[in-house]
């Protein structure tokens, strides 16, 4: 039973031939980063709902509610981006070093992001300097992120998927990324306390993520 399976399978393989193969191997790497990108951010989600329950650290309930809010309208739309780009941009096996090494450079940028939010998750039941603070970091780091990319795309001359359909969304991530950073900052240094500030981020970040996708809607949507 276990040989006739065997051979079906290498007989099928054969029949859709080699290129067939190294595409849906690729389908699965590309799956089991998604599986890790999502374990970290599920992390980060769990991190956040312990901190809404937590006794420690000097933040007030509503702020929490507040702050786990807008870590999760910010975390939503990167994950959902970062899931896009894996099946838009590497969803072809790599066929040179230019590709393999954007590929890899690209799988642990997006772990990296995803870790950052669960250090974010850490600082909703701390002052509103420290997430303040965090959630500009990871906003920069976001903005870096997709500076490099474009850099290194143009670097390694991929054109897959042509750069002109990446360069528009793309700037405009990083405007927004970019506004909020500043407005976290600024928050962080001059106006760190009040609860009302909470509101006020979570405005911010939601507006954010609606302008996230409405800038991006080509790339985040199939």
């Amino acid at each position: 039973m276990t040989e006739t399976a065997s051979t079906e399978g290498s007989a099928d393989s054969a029949t859709r031939g080699p290129a067939a193969t190294r595409l849906e191997q690729q389908c699965r790497l590309n799956d089991h980063f998604k599986t890790v990108y999502a374990i970290i951010a599920g992390v980060a989600i769990t991190d956040a709902i312990g901190a809404l329950t937590s006794s420690d650290g000097g933040a007030l309930i509503e702020q929490r509610v507040m702050r786990f809010c807008t870590l999760l309208i910010t975390l939503l739309p990167i994950f959902h981006g970062s899931d896009r780009s894996l099946e838009i941009r590497h969803g072809y096996p790599a066929e040179n070093t230019n590709e393999k090494t954007n590929y890899v450079l690209d799988v642990y940028l997006l772990i990296i992001t995803a870790t950052l939010f669960v250090c974010l998750a850490d600082t909703i039941k701390l002052s509103s300097m420290a997430f303040y603070f965090w959630l500009g970091g990871v906003m920069v780091f976001d903005a870096l992120v997709l500076m490099f990319d474009l850099g290194k795309l143009h670097y390694f001359k991929i054109d897959r998927p042509p750069q002109p359909a990446l360069w528009p969304a793309y700037i405009r991530w990083i405007g927004i990324n970019i506004a909020l950073a500043i407005i976290c900052f600024v928050w962080a240094f001059w106006f760190p306390m009040g609860a009302w500030m909470d509101y006020w981020i979570f405005m911010c970040a939601l507006l954010r993520t609606i302008a996230d996708y409405w800038f991006g809607s080509e790339f985040m949507f199939p």
